[in-house]
């Protein structure tokens, strides 16, 4: 699923408006789905994964009635640590673009009620500093370590649009065109974003000169100065306030002075999606790669130099072959890697477009 919004609405918003009817539309989530706040034993339709953004108890307990799971960072609610005893060690998978790996964690687990009708699983784990960090689930069957799993994992996500960003050039400028944003859609307030900008300066203020006022070698017309200042401060404070009360934190986008613009969602799209398919394409040529390299893992460095590295292309009529042979890349380590990502590359019998040659790859001698 590719949602493109010319808007930042919130995350809670966009699960309940968009992602959830989605899923329902291609048959993910049944209507009705299973109840999680009244079964323990019955496995959801859909578990989403999600940062704090999404923190919401009101939207777990209706995804929980709609037989969706959550898996999410705890939000303001952590009290007090738990006790080390109650830690376990346990090896936790870690899904990554190419492979999945583990790792030892110490994971506890509790029950917590987070609403009158929905109790969730609050399960932490103890960094060697002795910091725990908590999430929840509303998965009724899902193991501990595959809870700290997939929430963990989200960093293979958030590597992925970095990652993109710099070696795809993804979110870049595709046409020196914009768009009209719908004149109906509500958008922050540019005056009340400025008021409340100038809110937290102002505010800062009478705490500081309420902190010079207490310093007891003041002279009497220094005292007077600042008493004066802070009584200035706490007025225009109060006005600002006033000000902002009054002034609407969103406006319809057709009731600024210059609406707002975006590029064009479908040229971005589809820019994008080729270039997500040559990351995809990417990731699955580092498999062979990880398997010859071993321990030593620098797999996206050597395709890069590969793709650098010069090569010789010789169209063979006969054998009805097109041999690319590549120079090597200076050392015999990684050509031995190479050779992996050859032999599979060889066994799929591609042909280049266009002719009926059989597609081969090798390193020169």
């Amino acid at each position: 699923m590719c949602l493109h919004q010319a808007l930042d609405p919130k995350m809670v918003a966009m699960i309940e408006q968009v992602i959830v009817p989605e899923l329902r539309q291609n048959g993910k989530v049944g209507e009705p789905g299973p109840d999680l706040t009244r079964t323990t034993s019955i496995d959801p339709s859909v578990t989403l994964v999600f940062d704090r953004e999404g923190w919401s108890p009101k939207l777990f307990e209706n995804l929980a009635k709609a037989g969706i799971a959550v898996i999410t960072w705890t939000k303001n609610r952590q009290s007090e640590d738990w006790s080390a005893t109650a830690f376990r060690e346990t090896e936790v998978p870690r899904y990554g673009p190419a492979e999945t790996l583990t790792r030892k964690m110490w994971l506890a687990e509790q029950t917590m009620p987070l609403t009158k009708r929905l109790n969730v699983r609050e399960i932490r784990r103890r960094l060697e500093d002795g910091r725990q960090l908590s999430m929840v689930t509303t998965h009724p069957t899902l193991s501990r370590p595959q809870v700290a799993g997939a929430m963990f994992s989200r960093w293979s996500q958030e590597n992925f649009f970095k990652y993109m960003r710099q070696e795809f050039n993804l979110d870049s400028l595709t046409t020196q065109g914009l768009e009209e944003i719908d004149p109906e859609a509500r958008v922050v307030n540019p005056e009340a974003r400025q008021l409340n900008k100038e809110m937290k300066l102002t505010k800062l203020r009478p705490g500081r000169l309420r902190n010079r006022l207490a310093e007891p070698a003041l002279s009497r017309n220094v005292r007077m100065k600042y008493e004066s200042e802070s009584a200035q401060a706490e007025s225009e404070a109060q006005t600002l306030k006033t000000k902002l009360e009054a002034t609407p934190t969103h406006v319809k986008n057709g009731q600024l002075s210059e609406p707002l613009q975006t590029l064009p969602s479908v040229d971005r799209l589809i820019y994008d999606t080729i270039r997500m398919m040559a990351y995809r394409t990417e990731v699955r040529m580092m498999s062979p790669i990880i398997l010859a390299q071993g321990k030593k893992r620098n797999a996206r460095k050597l395709l890069q130099a590969l793709y650098r590295a010069k090569a010789n292309i010789i169209p063979e009529d006969q054998a009805k072959s097109l041999r690319v042979r590549v120079l090597g890349l200076g050392s015999t380590g990684l050509d031995q890697a190479l050779n992996g990502l050859f032999s599979e590359l060889n066994g799929l019998g591609a042909t280049y477009p266009g002719t009926d040659l059989r597609m081969i790859y090798e390193l020169a001698n």
